[in-house]
């Protein structure tokens, strides 16, 4: 029960994290219009963008997997009392493998890092131009 507590506090936090995650997308795709109706070549810019957020998708269909999961509670009551500790045991190890899963995607991709590094060498590059 407190596994199960655990990965739905788990599964919050992280719902949060992607949702950063894909409003700083939102914005460095604003800039990158902006650029464009500047005539500014943002070629770069699009397949780094393009990248991340194709990282930031596999990290949300991983995260949304564990949701369902978790949503589904096998095991659980609506309460989160288990009901059936097999089943339990299974719920929460399929929940916390799916949450690694979308963290390590997450991780890697390094969302914030990313899109700062790639703007700011474009300010510093071309944006000169």
């Amino acid at each position: 029960e407190k596994l199960y507590q655990r990965e739905l506090k788990w599964l919050a936090e992280q719902k949060e994290q992607l949702t950063k995650a894909n409003n700083l997308l939102g914005k460095a795709q604003d800039f990158i219009d902006e650029q464009k109706t500047k005539s500014k070549d943002v070629t770069l810019l699009e397949k780094a963008l393009a990248k991340v957020k194709q990282q930031v998708a596999k990290a949300q269909t991983a995260h949304d997997e564990a949701a369902k999961i978790l949503n589904t509670h096998a095991g659980f009551d609506a309460n989160g009392k288990v009901t059936d500790p097999a089943q339990a045991r299974q719920t929460v190890a399929q929940a916390q493998k799916s949450l690694r899963e979308a963290h390590r995607t997450l991780r890697v991709a390094n969302v914030t890092a990313e899109v700062r590094r790639v703007l700011n060498h474009f300010r510093d590059d071309k944006g000169n131009k």
